[in-house]
């Protein structure tokens, strides 16, 4: 809903701004502005026209905002016109963070590994013989990239840490 009220000075309700307004407590409970009077920020329309009808006095480039008639949010991208506007997408499903892993291949049979992981973290640690079963032995993290796992009988395989 484009709103097209002219402001009068001295008009009801209205004040001359002449610096900046801000809440005089955090738990104050009127809003210092609307959204339809403040520049750049997240901003929600009704409609495409709307959007559009925003003076470009209250654009800034990277703001965002939502179309409820098309269920769209737009970014202002690479100046602040009409053509500037960018389709959002936003998919949380998308949005994996990925845990580092490494894994370490001990080719030779020895009851002592040695295992520089350069993970930058005390990671866990599970280990696999050359026959395919997991084993347990003795893990002691010599610092938050390197540790040493002990066994009672040398053996190869290999570990994955992460």
């Amino acid at each position: 809903m484009a709103d097209n009220t002219e402001y009068k000075d001295g008009g009801i309700g209205t004040s001359k701004v002449l610096g900046p307004i801000t809440p005089t407590h955090s738990l104050d409970e009127y809003p210092t502005a609307f959204q339809k009077h403040i520049s750049g920020g997240f901003m929600h329309f009704d409609t495409l026209n709307d959007r559009d009808a925003l003076t470009p006095l209250r654009r800034e480039q990277g703001m965002v905002v939502y179309v409820e008639e098309d269920n769209n949010f737009y970014k202002l991208t690479s100046g602040i016109l009409n053509d500037n506007w960018e389709v959002l997408v936003i998919n949380p499903i998308e949005i994996i963070v990925e845990d580092k892993y490494y894994k370490h291949d001990q080719g030779v049979p020895s009851s002592i590994w040695n295992i520089e992981h350069n993970l930058n973290k005390y990671p866990s640690c599970t280990i696999i013989d050359s026959a395919g079963e997991e084993v347990v032995g003795s893990v002691k993290f010599i610092d938050n990239n390197n540790i040493q796992i002990t066994f009672s009988v040398a053996f190869s395989g290999y570990a994955v840490m992460n």
